[in-house]
């Protein structure tokens, strides 16, 4: 079978769009409250107990507020268990569990207001799970809070709060890569050179900044004790939680302190059972509902003096049965209906004559009810647009969307301003200041750049209230009005990704489904940008759900939208190391561009690329045979597009999988690519197109002993490297340099230059390139005698390739712990590795992996056969050289050949045959 044909074969086993569908899964689509999950999703998190240790700490009247009452043994509980976590240092997890309204995070403020953590110099740093969160948001949540970033701050001053903390605490070699994977965690863009070059393994390069983050903790820890309080967390889906545990458990011998504030109809036994005693103190603290007499405070404190009727005072401690909570809601709806308003002394009686004691709620959700009833005409209208909108919103937006549904409404706009400054007076609603830490951040950035601030729902019930009474129809036209009014905006001041993300859940609520995807590729591409794979993949994919992923039928009008959204999500799998979902969806490309022909040979160039990414995914899958066809048939296409571009882009990588396939005359194919791909990428001045080829030239005649044909291409790949600040394209260039350095004897250069480039692919965030660093280090440290070095150095590399991936270096990895086992004397483990290596280069079918492979068992079998006498064992060995050396002299490696022929004159004069 040829490989154009095995290729349309591969391409039809994965079944296009079918195929991908199926490989997808259910899991494509956003959170189920995708609007509210979109608006909100920058951090408002913690501020009830931000605002609460405020309030507690002033007790100065500024604001008002219900005194505390009793909890005394909860005080105590609080109390014993952050002085007992500092004393023993060790893990203390307090649990505070109370049903919603009895004052859960008010407890432990006053708790933590005793101990005084501001003055001891203890950093409280609260978080709060939302559905629909995993455990990025939460690590999100964490850096920003540890580092002092706020919604507003842009991600350069946030960048550089992280590289200000870290600077006494880091040298000069780890600051900027530490800074970055902080940075990553924070959901900040990649910051400072080689920012556009994205690690090739991003779970790897998140395990990298967990890591880094648990550092910073601990260090922390050696210096003040640390509270985190989590809020909600039964919303927290099981794998926030693992991280979550994950990071105490690592903390567990320092004085740490968990406070989960938890409802008591959400148990967490996990927590309890993943921090077993033996790790850390469990403390629990139940809020029970308040005695009466505290009740009955509660609601006199309220009130003027001598304004508390006996009978509302008397019905308001009925109604609210023990919830300190309710007391402030029933107040609150009083002042809402003009029976109640407030004076300096307090709540005193309205100009509506009512009994005031009938209408109160007996639970929140009542409360609610009746406040939404109590709601003029104009006010209702205006807050169920801007339901719409998310939990914050603009007033402008609501205005606008209100405005279109209701025409006729007299007076709307002088009528909304007042409406808006009564439901705050009435705790309905609240404004987000620019100085407040709770305001989402595009309210935020508006305010700073001189507009309004915007409005927040101060109870998420009102709002889920005014949606659920909205018609359908009515819902999907407010959603459409929405994501036009938000379209019309600049977007100078907001994230562009939540910003998008935001727009198409409105799309998608309003069933306008190809509005959506074009929302949804360009909040992909801003997630994309800052490193938030995860994210941007969920967003592509529920995109090509939006359309019709599904079904067979998709419209012509759909079909080029589709196909830049698969590509778009091939690329990104292939940055992550996803190789079998990049096939697949390039195979779907494939079947989406065919719906498009016969087209002009100018819009050839996306399907030139649908068959390039393809390639690439074959070559990392190391199907080198379907790589040659697809990128065969990416070359002709691009060829015809009179795209020189993805032609320059296409003959480099075709040449890089001739040589790494290493068949008869494969390199010397990869050579003469090279030099084709090198003059169009000339052509077209792209100093880091013109760097990549060049570095592949030169690395290929390194293996071919050629070392001084090899140094005018790497001086010139370093020198434009350098120009367009491409931290890795510098760090290839100089492994290249230091192998010549290395094949020329001179070990010590190596090892500079090695170690060189090893710092700049940290600050690059190549994980790919570390590992190669990595393994030429340990191999240079191994052949200088430095064992231990070398082991470490060896043992990291196999972490790293590992992780991403990248077998091929995994091989050589493998080849250098097998001559290390076998000259520290441990010749099974030797043998072992030596197997590992040998089936690793098999099953990959690349000769130029395949020697080295070979090589390195036949090494430790001759070592063997000396100290067993076994005879056996010398034919294999030799029998493993003189393979090696047939592969090497096919590839023309002379370097390679040269080592392999001195190993089996060695072998032939240590071993005599049997």
């Amino acid at each position: 079978m040829n490989g154009e044909q095995a290729l349309l074969d591969d391409i039809a086993q994965a079944r296009g769009l079918r195929g991908l569908a199926t490989h997808f899964g259910p899991e494509a689509s956003l959170p189920p409250d995708v609007v509210e999950h979109a608006l909100d999703a920058l951090p408002d998190e913690g501020d009830r107990l931000v605002a609460a240790l405020a309030s507690v700490r002033r007790r100065d009247g500024a604001a008002p507020q219900l005194p505390f009452c009793g909890r005394r043994e909860q005080l105590e509980l609080i109390y014993n268990a952050v002085r007992d976590a500092v004393a023993q240092r060790r893990l203390h997890v307090i649990e505070i569990v109370g049903e919603r309204g009895l004052g859960k995070t008010r407890v432990l403020a006053e708790g933590l207001a005793i101990i005084d953590p501001e003055s001891r110099g203890i950093d409280v740093l609260p978080l709060a799970a939302r559905s629909g969160d995993g455990p990025q948001a939460l690590v999100a949540q964490l850096v920003r809070r540890r580092f002092g970033i706020l919604p507003r701050h842009s991600d350069q001053v946030a960048y550089d709060r992280i590289l200000e903390a870290l600077e006494p605490r880091c040298d000069e070699r780890t600051l900027v890569g530490n800074a970055r994977l902080l940075g990553h965690l924070a959901g900040l863009r990649a910051m400072g050179p080689g920012a556009d070059a994205l690690p090739a393994d991003l779970e790897a390069f998140r395990r990298h900044a967990f890591r880094a983050l648990t550092t910073v903790f601990r260090q922390d820890l050696a210096q003040a004790p640390r509270i985190i309080v989590l809020q909600r967390p039964g919303e927290l889906d099981h794998r926030a939680l693992d991280v979550l545990i994950r990071l105490v458990g690592e903390l567990a011998a320092e004085p740490l302190v968990l406070a989960v504030l938890n409802e008591s109809r959400k148990d967490m036994p996990e927590l309890r059972d993943a921090l077993p005693e033996a790790q850390a103190t469990y403390v629990r603290v139940q809020v029970e509902p308040l005695p009466e007499r505290d009740v009955e405070r509660l609601v006199v404190s309220l009130f003027a003096e001598t304004a508390a009727e006996p009978e509302l005072v008397r019905t308001m401690v009925d109604k609210a049965r023990g919830n300190p909570r309710l007391v402030l809601e029933n107040a609150r709806l009083l002042v809402q209906r003009g029976e109640l308003v407030t004076s300096e002394g307090g709540l005193v009686r309205g100009p509506i004559a009512s009994s005031l004691a009938t209408g109160l709620a007996a639970d929140l959700d009542e409360a609610s009810r009746l406040r939404m009833a109590a709601l003029s005409g104009v006010e209702r209208a205006l807050l169920s647009a801007a339901a719409i909108f998310g939990r914050a919103f603009q007033a402008e937006g609501a205005l606008a969307v209100g405005a279109a549904l209701e025409p006729d409404l007299m007076a709307w706009e002088t009528d909304a301003g007042s409406a808006l400054e009564r439901l705050a007076a009435a705790g309905v609603l609240r404004r987000t200041e620019r100085d407040d830490e709770s305001a989402p951040d595009a309210a935020a950035a508006e305010h700073a750049a001189g507009e309004p601030a915007g409005w927040r729902f101060a109870h998420h019930a009102d709002r889920a209230r005014l949606l659920a009474d909205l018609g359908g129809e009515a819902r999907e036209l407010m959603h459409a009005l929405a994501a036009q009014w938000l379209e019309a905006r600049p977007l100078a001041g907001h994230d562009a990704g939540i910003f998008y993300e935001a727009v198409a859940a409105h799309w998608l609520r309003a069933q306008r489904k190809t509005e959506a995807a074009r929302a949804l590729g360009r909040a992909g591409e801003a997630a994309r940008d800052g490193l938030a794979m995860p994210r941007a993949k969920a967003l592509f994919r529920t995109a090509l759900e939006a359309l019709g992923l599904h079904t067979a039928a998709r419209g012509l009008d759909r079909a080029p939208l589709l196909l830049s959204t698969l590509l778009t999500h091939a690329d990104l799998a292939l940055k992550t190391g996803d190789f079998n979902e990049a096939r697949l969806l390039c195979g779907a490309a494939i079947e989406a561009a065919r719906a498009l022909e016969p087209r002009p040979a100018t819009e050839l160039a996306p399907v030139a690329r649908a068959y390039f990414l393809l390639g690439r995914a074959q070559r990392g899958l190391g199907a080198y045979a379907l790589a040659a066809a697809a990128l065969g048939r990416a070359s002709e296409l691009s060829r015809r597009a009179a795209d020189p571009r993805g032609s320059g882009d296409t003959l480099t990588e075709l040449a890089r999988v001739h040589w790494l396939a290493g068949g008869e005359g494969g390199y010397a194919e990869a050579l003469r690519l090279l030099e084709e791909a090198l003059e169009v990428r000339r052509g077209l001045g792209s100093a880091r197109a013109i760097a990549e080829t060049l570095g592949l030239i030169a690395n290929i005649r390194i293996q071919r002993g050629d070392f001084e044909g090899a140094r005018g291409p790497l001086e010139e790949a370093s020198a434009l490297s350098r120009e367009a600040y491409d931290l890795a394209g510098q760090a290839r260039a100089l492994m290249a340099l230091g192998a010549i350095a290395y094949f020329g004897g001179d070990y010590e250069r190596a090892l500079d230059v090695w170690k060189e480039g090893l710092r700049a692919a940290e600050v690059a965030g190549e994980r790919e390139l570390i590992g190669a660093f990595l393994n030429n280090i340990g191999e240079t440290r191994l052949a200088r005698g430095e064992l231990d070095h070398a082991a470490a150095a060896l043992v990291e590399a196999r972490e790293i390739t590992t992780e991403t991936g990248d077998l091929r270096t995994l091989t050589d990895v493998l080849k250098n712990l097998s001559a290390l086992y076998a000259r520290k004397g441990d010749l099974v483990r030797a043998q072992a590795t030596a197997d590992e290596a040998f089936a690793l280069a098999i099953a990959m079918n690349a000769r130029p992996s395949l020697g080295p492979a070979l090589r390195a068992r036949a090494e430790v079998r001759s070592l063997r056969a000396l100290a067993e006498g076994s005879a056996a064992l010398a034919r294999e060995a030799e029998d493993d050289f003189r393979k090696a050396i047939e592969i090497f002299r096919d590839l023309g490696d002379k370097a390679e050949l040269e080592r392999t022929e001195a190993g089996l004159a060695s072998h032939q004069r240590l071993v005599p045959p049997g």
